[in-house]
């Protein structure tokens, strides 16, 4: 009976020790990301393509992954976070002033985009970004 415990010990720990020895934990010097400070951006727009104020605080922010295309996170840019952590590589970032629908005959449509890097320890800043028009208007008049 001691021969059957014994022999259930050294497997229970031969299988414990194989399975530490596949496990690799991440290092300080194996990091792969960097930050983006989302507190430097500042969302304006082109004043002389409209006839009234805009509301940027609605705007809609999103950060997308240039290669893979991947959405790494959407907010309104009153509720943008301060910093956010992503995998070093190349990003882009959108800002709109609304989803775009089919037909939306009275409503302007303002966009911004901007590639950008993320740098394995370095925090990224991303500046000003100044909204245009990015719809048509049309306008007919008849005699």
């Amino acid at each position: 009976m001691k021969k059957i415990f014994y022999s259930f010990i050294i497997t229970i720990l031969a299988l414990g020790m194989a399975a530490c020895e596949q496990e690799k934990m991440p290092t300080d010097g194996n990091k792969t990301t960097g930050q983006i400070d989302l507190s430097s951006l500042v969302v304006s727009y082109d004043e002389t393509t409209i006839l009234r104020s805009v509301d940027v605080n609605d705007f809609i922010v999103t950060i997308q992954d240039e290669t893979t295309h991947t959405l790494h996170g959407e907010w309104k840019y009153k509720e943008l976070p301060e910093i956010l952590t992503l995998t070093a590589g190349n990003y882009s970032i959108k800002v709109e002033s609304h989803k775009l629908q089919d037909v939306a005959w009275d409503t302007p449509y303002y966009c911004a985009e901007k590639a950008f890097k993320v740098e394995v320890d370095k925090v990224t800043l991303i500046g000003e970004m100044v909204c245009v028009m990015s719809n048509v208007k049309v306008t007919v008049e008849f005699a």
